[in-house]
């Protein structure tokens, strides 16, 4: 592959990817695709975009092959301008499909500011509520100093015990710390590690309503499916 060969190739690239879930196969086709000239890429992407979206539905293999759209100048710049020029029904598409991919990469949040579809600032970040131990209050604030991650919460070695405090900062609005209730909750969610998530169910259910609510609504913003999940299993 030179990126000479046209607009052909690139659409029997696209139509070559069927594997949902990205285990690395495609790391060739991936860089087949962006041999294409940049401005040519962009339109080709644009309209290639929501028949490919349409195919792979809600997994993640589609936005890999996007990502580097909004780093690049000109790619961009042509991506943009043949979206605004799609038909209304597949436009809107296209942006809801680069919403939910800003959610983990905010860089296309510039890229809908572009096509006239900018993304909501947060609403400012919620104080710590009086009642909460000192030491959560203590370190709220380090965290939305800068001087320590979310996932401090869990406290050094991520014990049971540390579940009440991990609860309580998924219970109240972090402001544009919203993505990071994601990381917060993946010892939750991944792996081994779901050894916690009966007992987070439990104690997720047992929360006052507007509580409940409100950390159902965080986790929606951060992690969609998990918000999924949770809501299943507070359910059975």
């Amino acid at each position: 592959m030179r990126g000479t060969e046209g607009r052909a190739t690139f659409d029997a690239l696209i139509a070559s990817i069927r594997v949902r879930h990205d285990h690395g196969v495609y790391e060739g086709t991936y860089n087949a695709l962006w041999r294409f000239p940049a401005e040519a890429l962009g339109t080709w992407f644009a309209e290639a975009l929501p028949a490919f979206q349409a195919r792979m539905g809600r997994y993640d293999q589609v936005s890999r092959f996007y990502g580097a759209i909004p780093s690049r100048r000109r790619t961009r710049a042509s991506f943009v301008k043949r979206v605004l020029r799609l038909p209304s029904a597949k436009r809107k598409l296209v942006i809801a499909t680069l919403r939910a991919w800003s959610v983990e990469q905010p860089a296309w949040e510039g890229v809908l500011l572009d096509l006239g579809a900018p993304v909501a600032k947060p609403p400012a970040a919620d104080a710590a509520p009086p009642a909460w131990p000192k030491p959560w209050r203590t370190l709220l604030a380090q965290v939305r100093a800068g001087a320590k991650d979310m996932v401090a919460a869990w406290g050094g070695d991520g014990r049971l015990s540390a579940l009440p405090r991990v609860i309580a900062f998924m219970t109240i609005d972090h402001g544009p710390r919203w993505r990071e209730v994601d990381a917060l909750s993946n010892p939750l969610f991944a792996g081994f590690a779901m050894r916690h998530y009966p007992a987070f169910v439990a104690q997720v259910r047992a929360l006052p309503a507007d509580e409940r609510a409100r950390l159902l609504t965080n986790l929606g913003k951060a992690a969609p499916w998990k918000k999924q999940r949770l809501h299943a299993d507070l359910r059975r």
